[in-house]
């Protein structure tokens, strides 16, 4: 079974390869990932009007103290 899932899965990148070089593929694909991008964009901006930008701020600080301090103790221990 493994074998076949193997044989699968080059056949899978052999057809992805052949449709990607379809230029009617490539097409869709680009609208496919404008349109995404165009929903990322209205849910970004909906959801940052609806916030507190002083909130989102204090999180982000929060965020970047907790990476910082993380990091410290990754390059203490590493000596």
């Amino acid at each position: 079974m493994h074998i076949q899932g193997k044989m699968g899965s080059q056949d899978f990148n052999r057809a992805l390869r052949l449709e990607l070089q379809d230029k009617e593929t490539i097409t869709e694909l680009e609208s496919l990932l404008s349109e995404l991008l165009d929903e990322v964009k209205i849910n970004y901006i909906t959801r940052s009007a609806q916030s507190d930008p002083t909130q989102t701020m204090e999180e982000v600080d929060q965020i970047l103290e907790q990476k910082e301090s993380s990091s410290e103790g990754k390059s203490e221990s590493e000596f």
